[in-house]
């Protein structure tokens, strides 16, 4: 009797364990989404780099969606194969997700660098590329900043001016044109507002990871304990 108690229970802690799996894949999903929609509006600005964290969330949103779903399958079938190939396919996950958190966190400031090269070489087409001078608007006015190291960078493609985005006051029109004269441009660079902006989210990336990693060494503990028990049953 105590057998199937503890059974039932293990089997419980299983399904919960694999339900939350669940859950955290269809909220990293549905963030990558967001991300992606969000981040989607600076991506002439900032290139392909701008993808990487909607990238990684999908990656890892659809990975825990296929192990839920295969937990499910175990749940319901309870073969030691299946058994098995869940804890394996666990064990390479955190590995995996070990290896890419420390690569990602420790390439930082380098996809920094590199997406600094990228602004650099697109201040250029502004004045001749409409879908540059929008993006580069939103960006500066989201961000508020002006250029990527300084807005006397905008003087050589706008002759002697700033984009309006640069404005602290940019509710005017035309008003880039006067601005540096007039005092009236965003002091800050852009660089240090974009890497200010990554760095306050790396620290929150880096908790999730680690909860991620727990949650799954969790459910490895159940699953294991659920095997032993059904071997003794």
């Amino acid at each position: 009797m105590m057998v199937v108690i503890n059974a039932r229970s293990a089997n419980s802690k299983l399904i919960f364990a694999n339900v939350a799996l669940l859950g955290v894949a269809l909220i990293l999903i549905t963030v990558g989404g967001f991300v992606q929609r969000s981040l989607g509006l600076y991506a002439i600005v900032l290139h392909s780099y701008v993808y990487i964290p909607a990238a990684l969330l999908f990656v890892f949103g659809f990975l825990l969606l296929f192990i839920s779903f295969f937990g499910f399958g175990y749940i319901l079938y309870e073969l030691d194969l299946m058994r098995q190939m869940y804890v394996n396919i666990l064990f390479v996950v955190v590995f995996l997700e070990l290896c890419i958190g420390c690569t990602g966190l420790s390439l930082t400031n380098s996809i920094l660098r590199w997406t600094l090269s990228a602004m650099l070489a697109e201040e250029a087409l502004y004045a001749n590329h409409t879908s540059s001078a929008i993006a580069w608007d939103t960006f500066q006015t989201d961000l508020n900043c002006c250029g990527v190291h300084n807005y006397t960078e905008w003087f050589e493609f706008l002759d002697n001016s700033v984009p309006d985005s640069c404005c602290r006051n940019g509710s005017l029109p035309n008003c880039g044109l006067r601005a540096a004269q007039l005092s009236n441009v965003r002091n800050d660079d852009c660089t240090y507002s974009l890497f200010k902006w990554a760095h306050s989210y790396r620290a929150i990336i880096a908790v999730a990871f680690v909860v991620l990693i727990v949650l799954k060494l969790v459910v490895l503990r159940i699953t294991c304990n659920f095997g032993r028990r059904n071997e003794r049953s």
